[in-house]
């Protein structure tokens, strides 16, 4: 087991890996990106302008390379978790004690320190199965399992973290039967939705700054169907450099009362907490890169902005702002 690191140590490690992670999104120039890159620059344009539409297009870029340089970071944090312990200070614990630390939805999203929640299951022994969209489990599964064996080589083992493919036919059936059996769910609530999310029973709209979004309402189903609580958690980067993660006032679904109530009070009360989280910090949201999946785009597109259209798979990209929206 390696010592831990004094938080003057700790904050040292994570600036230079601000200053690394900073020299290469510095290089980012969308101009020369690839495909890929360029992209997701124009993913992020169009998304800030359909959520933030009053906000100058002139500094698209620089809102983009900051967006991706906290993307950046989430992974290296992740990868150094143990390290960093120090920097990382919890709040909100007793929400979580209320419940004997079992049969909980903890709900998050790709914000700030966003796999700081690992630490907190490691550290305070509460045993969770972490919910991953199909396609962040084929990437992320192996280098994520290898950071939980870090967590418990280095002491942190308090606590038991499961993956869990929410792509697979019986992922729902398994949630359940995890929260009635006791344990915990993790779920990131802002993944963006595949085409066949799109339905109305499996999605509900909330509010999100000066824009809408369409979200999955899975996880407050789940909650509804098992009577379990759900918890929000969001990480948030302080002044001092310290880490901070919160647990929030846990949502508590009636015994009796409309399953389709309570999802949309739910997830407007988690949409509602990452909001008041970006008013300040927007660019520390990874979703972005991706939540043109969720967006209600902005209709009555003026005709002298639907110059320079390229046609791409599902989406039309308006060259003058960017804007996406389904062909």
């Amino acid at each position: 087991m390696e010592p831990l690191m004094t938080r003057k140590e700790a904050k040292a490690l994570l600036n230079l890996k601000h200053k690394s992670v900073e020299r290469e999104v510095d290089q980012l120039k969308i101009e020369k990106a690839d495909d890929r890159h360029r992209l997701a620059f124009l993913y992020a344009s169009a998304n800030r302008y359909n959520i933030m539409p009053y906000c100058s297009a002139s500094d698209d870029a620089t809102f983009f390379r900051k967006v991706v340089f906290h993307e950046r970071m989430a992974l290296e944090e992740r990868k150094l978790l143990t390290q960093l312990a120090p920097l990382i200070e919890l709040k909100g614990l007793e929400h979580i004690e209320r419940f004997d630390k079992r049969g909980i939805v903890f709900c998050s999203f790709h914000v700030g320190s966003f796999f700081s929640p690992l630490y907190l299951f490691a550290s305070q022994g509460i045993d969770v199965t972490a919910c991953i969209a199909s396609n962040a489990y084929t990437q992320l599964k192996t280098t994520i399992e290898n950071d939980i064996k870090k967590l418990s080589k280095n002491g942190f083992n308090q606590g038991r973290i499961k993956l869990l493919d929410m792509g697979t036919p019986r992922a729902s059936f398994q949630m359940v039967r995890i929260l009635k059996e006791g344990g915990n769910l993790l779920l990131y609530v802002d993944v963006a939705s595949g085409d066949e999310d799109k339905k109305k029973e499996t999605t509900t709209i909330v509010n999100m700054l000066s824009g809408k979004l369409k979200v999955k309402k899975g996880g407050a189903r789940i909650a509804y169907l098992t009577k379990r609580p759900i918890i929000p958690l969001i990480s948030q980067y302080n002044n001092n450099g310290v880490i901070s993660l919160r647990a929030y006032r846990p949502i508590l679904p009636p015994k009796l009362g409309n399953e389709q109530n309570f999802c949309k009070r739910a997830m407007e009360t988690l949409f509602s907490l990452l909001e008041k989280r970006l008013y300040n910090k927007p660019d520390e949201w990874e979703g972005w890169l991706y939540c043109h999946n969720m967006v209600i785009p902005k209709s009555g597109l003026e005709s002298d902005n639907t110059k320079g259209i390229v046609e791409l798979p599902q989406y039309m990209v308006n060259r003058e702002r960017f804007v996406c929206y389904n062909a």
